[in-house]
């Protein structure tokens, strides 16, 4: 369940995650205030991040574990998850899975300085509320 919202600018995942505008996934709070009492850890913070190499590579999908930390290449490291977020979001679970498991693995590792970081949503499948949408704008255009 991937829906946006644009008062809040965020993506919500499903009821207890979101991604907010900068690529970073988060807990909603609201959802998971009593699970939070019975539970030991804090929630984690990680950066979902599509990028390229500087050699101009093809488009990748990594993680960020904390701001300025190396990334840690997911859709390189195993050609069954998709290069890009938002196939990966529709994925749900089986994909959040495969990302847990290399992301404690690591075994492929590229430094901030050796990627030109991407937008965190290309190629959208929809775009709202722009004005040529809309057709009483359309004509006040011409």
């Amino acid at each position: 369940m991937l829906q946006s919202s644009s008062l809040k600018n965020i993506f919500y995942i499903n009821r207890n995650n979101f991604i907010n505008c900068k690529g970073v996934l988060q807990r909603n709070t609201e959802f998971n205030r009593n699970k939070r009492l019975f539970s030991s850890t804090s929630p984690s913070k990680m950066r979902f991040l599509q990028y390229t190499c500087r050699n101009n590579g093809p488009q990748r999908l990594g993680v960020q574990l904390s701001q300025g930390s190396d990334i840690i290449e997911i859709s390189a490291v195993t050609a069954s998850v998709p290069n890009n977020l938002v196939d990966f979001l529709k994925g749900g679970d089986e994909y959040m899975e495969k990302a847990k498991r290399i992301i404690a693995e690591a075994k492929s590792v590229v430094g901030p300085n050796e990627v030109n970081i991407l937008a965190p949503l290309t190629k959208p499948d929809k775009i709202l509320c722009v004005g040529l949408n809309y057709k009483s704008h359309c004509d006040e255009q011409k």
